[in-house]
């Protein structure tokens, strides 16, 4: 009894700990940097879509595909800031995927190598960055953690189960229905058939035909809704084509391009990834090879032949993009660990280190000690987190696209709309600060936002006749009514910084003024408030 309650008893105690831990380093702090541009667009979308569900399938207008928005939408209702509503989608997220990661080395190697992989995940920048941020790729990533651990599971039985393979298919349906870089995901489970020859078994093709049919049947409702995408550098299936090098490119072996992909990869994995884990990586790969130990061979495949396929075929590649990729080398580096510490503790004899959980601790707290003071940096002092430079302008530096400024031009015309009812008018572009700051306007009582989709093709931006199309929101296009532009008063508007510069703007518009600026040491006029001087007299 004793022998059972105690392991039991430790067990409970870490991942209590575990979690607490988590949970610390996700949670505070977590709106502290402002709202990034991709989290603007996918908020504002969950918050137009969660006041009409009729509008379920808006977010193909991005070509992108829904699930995590529609998740976005239902925390929108629990949260009063939008923001907050959205990352916390993400910290969840991250507590599925931190928990996968335990399971997957608990089950496949040990209670120790679960631990310790869990702990790695924990203090692993590339997921404490990520997991505050209201992006898809959290998601993506706990869906590909879950993937690796059913297709895993599956070749531990002598005999197929219908409902793991019913389970995985959904995992990978859900993960495509998340954004088309859920394919990252595909390899995984083959290679993992490949390696344990499950292929072999009985049925395998019959349910390999289950999970096909699963993944389509999840994604056809988004494939035949009757959105269209609203932008013509994209396609309702693989999303931004310049994501993407062309075909044509690619025939003629895009050397240069391959070049820069791998140096941007060694500078992401640098960052996020840190070197303690790449280089425990790199060894638990080679002793796998070595002692052809199958479990860590797969972990190494899985992790290196996707991020391959996105090093040849992608073109601007962010950090995030190799996110759902990294979690099987973390388990593999916790792997490795467990084996450097065992060795140290056996053949080094001289620095007195008589049991493996010792050298253990102390090699975890070399490992993950560049993860903590990323997390308390981040949390304090965000300005100085060591991210890639070029990562470092559109989240971290006073910028347009990286929120700054958004949230306090918000309150600036709530305080005007708390004076007097006050009418917004928008532009139809994407991104930040319009959409960063529509989140805080969005069904406020006292503000009446009037997307002006007329607007730069009519030089005027404020209507000129004695009516306007209503629009239900920026991102549709069909007027649901009528307006009349008289009552159009205490009229604003948020200036698209980099669309549409403050000469041209004000030539065609005398009639408005700037009448509240948030500036930067990066751009004098980083975010400029408008107002109609004269609304009254310009309606005819």
């Amino acid at each position: 009894m004793k022998t059972w309650i105690k392991p039991y008893r430790s067990r409970t105690t870490f991942l209590i700990v575990l979690m607490s831990l988590y949970l610390t380093t996700r949670l505070i702090r977590l709106t502290q940097i402002p709202v990034f541009i991709d989290e603007a667009i996918f908020i504002h979308l969950a918050q137009i879509i969660d006041s009409n569900w009729g509008n379920l399938f808006l977010t193909k207008l991005h070509a992108v595909q829904p699930l995590y928005v529609w998740i976005v939408a239902i925390t929108q209702n629990f949260f009063k800031d939008p923001v907050l509503a959205g990352r916390l989608v993400s910290v969840a997220a991250g507590v599925v995927s931190l928990s996968g990661v335990y399971l997957i080395g608990r089950d496949f190697y040990s209670e120790r190598v679960g631990q310790v992989s869990a702990v790695l995940y924990l203090f692993c920048p590339y997921f404490i960055f990520h997991e505050r941020l209201a992006l898809v790729d959290s998601l993506i990533n706990a869906l590909g953690v879950w993937v690796v651990w059913v297709s895993l599971d599956i070749t531990k039985n002598n005999t197929l189960s219908k409902k793991s393979f019913f389970l995985l298919g959904v995992l990978l349906g859900l993960a495509l229905f998340t954004k088309t870089r859920g394919l990252v995901l595909f390899p995984a489970p083959i290679i993992i058939f490949l390696v344990w020859k499950t292929y072999a078994k009985t049925n395998f093709l019959n349910y390999l035909g289950l999970i096909t049919s699963i993944i389509l049947l999840i994604n056809l409702p988004y494939i035949l809704s009757d959105q269209i995408v609203g932008y013509s550098d994209r396609n309702s299936f693989y999303s931004n084509s310049k994501s993407f090098i062309p075909l044509k490119i690619l025939l003629n072996l895009p050397f240069d391009t391959w070049w820069y992909n791998i140096k941007m990869a060694m500078v992401y994995f640098l960052s996020y990834l840190t070197l303690p884990v790449i280089l425990l990586a790199t060894f638990g790969t080679f002793y796998a090879f070595a002692i052809k130990d199958k479990k860590g061979i797969t972990l190494a495949l899985i992790s290196i032949i996707p991020f391959l396929i996105v090093l040849l075929i992608g073109n601007m590649i962010f950090a995030r993009y190799y996110l759902a990729i990294v979690p099987p080398l973390i388990v593999l580096s916790g792997w490795s660990l467990v084996q450097l510490a065992n060795f140290i503790s056996e053949k080094i004899v001289v620095l007195k280190l008589s049991m493996p959980g010792t050298s253990l601790l102390i090699l975890i707290i070399f490992v993950v000690l560049e993860g903590i003071l990323f997390s308390i940096n981040l949390t304090l002092n965000p300005s100085i987190v060591n991210i890639p430079k070029i990562e470092r302008s559109g989240y971290l530096e006073p910028n347009p696209r990286s929120g700054y400024g958004v949230k306090e031009a918000a309150e600036f015309i709530i305080s005007q709309g708390n004076k007097e009812p006050a009418n917004v008018l928008t532009h139809w572009s994407q991104g930040n600060p319009q959409d960063g700051v529509m989140l805080y306007l969005w069904e406020n009582p006292r503000i009446n936002i009037v997307p002006a989709l007329w607007w730069p093709q009519s030089k005027k931006l404020f209507p000129q006749t004695k009516t306007f199309p209503i629009y239900p929101s920026k991102y549709q296009t069909s007027a649901t009514g009528v307006g009349r532009t008289e009552s159009l008063k205490n009229v604003f508007f948020v200036r698209p910084v980099y669309t549409h510069l403050r000469k041209h703007f004000l030539k065609n518009n005398p009639e408005w003024k700037v009448i509240w600026r948030y500036s930067t040491p990066y751009r004098a006029d980083h975010i400029e408030i408008y107002k109609l001087m004269n609304s009254a007299n310009d309606s005819k």
